[in-house]
């Protein structure tokens, strides 16, 4: 069985990433392990490509500055995307992380009669921006329509139609929790077609000792600086931290486009807490884990409906690291308030710094919760985890 992957970006060949495509990686060693015949369908970056890898082009630049208003990329894409599934001849497409390159290259999977898979990874197939979250940063919960003409231009209304269109023709879709098959189906999905499988192996030994960043009252914050990911949220839940533990710091790993990064700084200065933000950048999943496994607490503030059960909080539960988490999307699918970790109201930085408060104050109990974190995990991922998320990608019964 030949199976393509389709997904935005990719780990070592893009720059940028995030949790969605460490699932990628995770599912590309599962099939490689397995000896499974596989190729993946990425944008091109500036690297040179390894074999099984396929770019289409990426549009970058000034000169396609107009785009948003002809969309003349879709289409180019569409036919690079045709010739080359005509090349790799796969059996099956399965999107990814795919938000840019769903809509030409399952166009060319419909004319050339591939069926195609949907793993949710953000909300683009129910939502264009992908996270339910209008230009005032409210949260929307509308069935997808002509209300999106609110976050979209006229050219961009025609290209989310064909994709409406297109979604109608996916065979499966795989989510990672119950929350999210709920949210699916409430947006119109069949129940039938949705699997519910977390695509990701967790590591429960701790990763070899390296130079130690944590000082007794750090905080860590994994993740990427759009607004959605809410670590302006952490930030100003550490100013008031520091009015009853002074010497509380934030560590964040992660990066962030150039306006994000831009406001986050703004903040830091804001709120005078330059010497108590340090940014570590970007880091290679492994000194991800490494970095997670010595933390005293990590934080996760989603300001939208992250169902998906953030990579960075799940790995950090398997690694016993203690949590505070809002209480938006699927963390209360893993995290039980007061028992193996702690949930806050999603964009109250005051219910954060309570919270951050209570695990730094009482270190022996925040240890205790960490440790219970570990085991609810373990119990979400039994032996046979990686063997059904690969029969899962492989299996045939849905072809039809």
């Amino acid at each position: 069985m030949k199976i393509c992957l389709v997904s935005d970006n990719l780990i070592g060949y893009h720059e940028k990433w995030s949790g969605a495509e460490v699932v990628v990686g995770y599912l590309t060693s599962l099939l490689e392990k397995n000896g499974q015949n596989f190729s993946r369908l990425t944008i091109k970056s500036k690297k040179e490509a390894p074999k099984n890898i396929f770019p289409l082009p990426s549009f970058s630049g000034k000169f396609w500055s107009f785009k948003r208003i002809i969309p003349l990329h879709v289409f180019i894409r569409a036919l690079f995307a045709f010739f080359l599934l005509k090349k790799i001849k796969p059996d099956v497409i399965h999107f990814f992380h795919s938000n840019s390159l769903f809509l030409p290259v399952m166009f060319s999977a419909w004319l050339l009669r591939i069926p195609a898979t949907f793993t949710v990874l953000d909300y683009h197939i129910i939502c264009p921006t992908g996270h339910l979250r209008l230009k005032d940063d409210k949260i929307c919960q509308a069935r997808e329509g002509l209300l999106c003409k609110r976050c979209l231009s006229w050219p961009r209304l025609l290209e989310r139609w064909l994709e409406r269109q297109l979604i109608k023709r996916l065979k499966q879709l795989v989510t990672f929790t119950e929350t999210s098959k709920k949210r699916l189906v409430s947006h119109g999905f069949s129940p039938e077609i949705i699997k519910v499988r977390y695509i990701y192996e967790f590591s429960f030994e701790t990763p070899s000792a390296g130079e130690k960043i944590f000082k007794a009252n750090d905080i860590l914050f994994v993740g990427t600086f759009p607004k959605q990911k809410g670590l302006h949220i952490v930030v100003q839940a550490l100013a008031l931290v520091r009015l009853k533990i002074p010497d509380s710091r934030l560590i964040v790993i992660g990066r962030g486009e150039e306006q994000d990064k831009e406001r986050i700084e703004n903040l830091v200065k804001e709120l005078n807490l330059p010497d108590a933000v340090q940014f570590l950048g970007q880091k290679k999943n492994e000194e991800v884990l490494r970095i997670v496994s010595q933390a005293n607490l990590l934080v996760i503030a989603e300001q939208w409906f992250s169902d998906f059960g953030p990579v960075a909080l799940v790995e950090a539960m398997a690694q016993g690291c203690p949590v505070v988490s809002g209480n938006l999307g699927s963390p209360p699918d893993f995290i039980k308030d007061g028992h193996n970790g702690f949930l806050a109201e999603y964009d109250n930085p005051e219910s954060f710094a309570e919270k951050i408060i209570l695990m730094l104050q009482d270190k022996k109990r925040a240890k205790e919760m960490g440790q219970r974190a570990r085991g609810t995990i373990k119990s979400f991922f039994g032996e046979s985890h990686n063997k059904e998320v690969f029969e899962l990608y492989v299996a045939k019964n849905w072809l039809g």
